[in-house]
C-alpha cells in the first residue's frame, strides 16, 4: 500500500485522504444501515424559519430535488409538482433521510478506522501528526433545510479533530473560534516548518517576488497543546446567495451576517447559540443588540481586511463601507465610540433622561462579562465622557 512505501522510506512524508461520504445520495453497504433502527430517529425539533427571518438565507433544501421523490417546491419554483415538495417532507421520510446520512457517516468512521489501524501497525502513530475535518456542515430538517447551502450553523461548522503526538492534549474538547484557513500555518508550526510567504496576488506582476506577505490563518498549535485559551475571537466566512454576499462573523457565542449587495448592506442576522442553539430567533430584529452587532462589523471588516494578499488586493470589496453603527437608545445601550474621536469629549445623549438619576456603565469590549461604573449620579442630558479609550460602549443603569 501507499502507507506501506512511505513507512519504508526515510524521508517526511504528507499524505492527503479524501472522502466524499456524507453527501448526497447517502449511499452505504447495507452493513452500516444495519447497525441503526429508521424508526428510532428523531427529527429536528425547529423545522420553521426564525422570528424575524433573512429571505437571502435559505436553500429550501433543494438540492434534494435532484433524486426522484422530491420536487423543488421553493418560492418561483417550476418544478412539476410530482412527488415529495422539499419545503414540507413527511417525519417518515425525514427518518428515511436520516438513516442514510448515519449510515454514510458510520460507513466512513470505519474508514478512518482502517488509515488509523494501518498507521499504528506502519509503527506511525507515535510520530504522524493526524487532521481529521470536512469542507463544510450538512443541515439535517432545521429550519426546513437539508444538505448545504446556507449561512447557518450547521452548513457552516465542521468537524476538526487535530491529533498532535509530539506536543499535545488528550481528549480535550474545545469551543474556540477557528477557521480552516488556520490549518496551514497550525501544521507548519507542529512540524517546525517555517511559515511561507503568501503566493503573489493576481492583479500583480507575476514576476516580481513576493515580499513580506505571512500567509493567512492563524496556528491553533498552542490550543492544542494547551498553552492557549484561544487564538482568535471569531473566525468569518462567505456564500452568496441571489447576487447577494453573506459575509458572517462567529465567536465562541454569537453567529453575525451582513447580507450585502452593490456595497449597502441589505440585511442583517445575529443567532445567540448560548440561549438559542436552534436559531429559532434573528436577534437582530431584537432592539438592544445595535452596540453588539457594530462590534461584530468591526471585527468582521478587519479579518477579511487582514486577508489581502497587498495593498492592491481586495479579500471582500462588498464590506469596504462603514461598519453599521445604528444603536438604539430605546435598550438605553448609547453609541459606540471608535478610534476616529480619541482625545475630544464625547457628548452622550439619552432624550429620556428628564426627571432621572442614573449612572453611566461602560465596555470597551462588550463580549467582557461586566460593565464598569463611568459616571454615577448623573442627573439630565447629555453627559460628557472623555474619549480616552480606542472603543467604548455605554448602558444608563436608571437610579430613580
Amino acid at each position: 500500500t501507499l502507507m506501506q512505501s512511505l513507512a519504508a522510506g526515510d524521508t517526511q512524508f504528507f499524505l492527503g485522504v479524501g472522502f466524499k461520504k456524507p453527501h448526497l445520495g447517502f449511499y452505504a453497504p447495507q452493513q452500516y444501515f444495519d447497525l441503526y433502527t429508521q424508526g428510532d430517529f428523531a427529527i429536528n425539533a425547529f423545522q420553521d424559519h426564525p422570528l424575524h427571518e433573512v429571505s437571502f438565507t435559505w436553500k429550501y433544501a433543494t438540492e434534494l430535488a435532484a433524486y426522484d421523490d422530491f420536487y423543488d417546491s421553493s418560492p418561483g419554483s417550476t418544478d412539476p409538482a410530482v412527488g415529495i415538495p422539499c419545503t414540507n417532507i413527511p417525519e417518515a421520510k425525514q427518518q428515511e433521510l436520516l438513516h442514510g446520512y448515519y449510515a454514510c457517516i458510520s460507513f466512513i468512521d470505519a474508514q478512518v478506522g482502517r488509515l488509523l489501524a494501518e498507521l499504528d501497525a506502519q509503527g506511525l502513530a507515535d510520530n504522524t501528526i493526524v487532521v481529521l475535518w470536512g469542507d463544510h456542515g450538512f443541515h439535517l430538517g432545521g429550519h426546513g433545510e437539508w444538505a448545504k447551502h446556507t449561512n447557518l450553523e450547521r452548513a457552516t461548522r465542521v468537524p476538526l479533530i487535530i491529533r498532535n503526538p509530539f506536543d499535545g492534549q488528550v481528549d480535550v474538547k474545545t469551543g474556540t473560534p477557528a477557521a480552516l484557513m488556520d490549518l496551514y500555518p497550525t501544521l507548519c508550526e507542529m512540524a517546525g516548518l517555517p511559515i511561507p510567504e503568501q503566493p503573489l496576488a493576481e492583479n500583480e506582476d507575476p514576476f516580481t517576488p513576493a515580499s513580506g506577505r505571512a500567509l493567512k490563518g492563524v496556528s491553533l498549535a498552542g490550543v492544542v497543546n494547551g498553552t492557549e485559551e484561544a487564538v482568535r475571537t471569531g473566525a468569518v466566512n462567505l456564500f452568496q446567495r441571489d447576487g447577494h454576499s453573506g459575509y458572517a462573523y462567529r465567536t465562541d457565542r454569537y453567529r453575525y451576517t451582513e447580507w450585502v449587495d452593490a456595497g449597502a448592506v441589505q440585511a442583517r442576522e445575529l443567532y445567540d447559540y448560548v440561549l438559542d442553539p436552534l436559531e429559532t430567533v434573528n436577534l437582530a430584529g431584537e432592539p438592544g443588540f445595535d452596540a453588539l452587532m457594530y462590534q461584530f462589523s468591526k471585527a468582521m471588516r478587519k479579518e477579511f481586511d487582514d486577508m489581502a494578499l497587498s495593498g492592491a488586493d481586495i479579500a471582500a470589496p462588498e464590506l469596504q463601507g462603514s461598519p453599521i453603527k445604528d444603536t438604539m437608545n430605546g435598550n438605553h445601550i448609547l453609541p459606540a465610540l471608535d478610534g476616529s474621536v480619541l482625545g475630544t469629549d464625547v457628548h452622550l445623549n439619552w432624550p429620556d433622561a428628564a426627571g432621572s438619576t442614573y449612572n453611566v456603565l461602560m465596555k470597551t469590549n462588550l463580549m467582557d462579562a461586566a460593565w464598569s461604573t463611568n459616571q454615577s449620579g448623573v442627573v439630565g442630558s447629555p453627559t460628557t465622557v472623555p474619549a480616552d479609550m480606542p472603543q467604548g460602549f455605554f448602558r444608563i443603569e436608571v437610579e430613580n
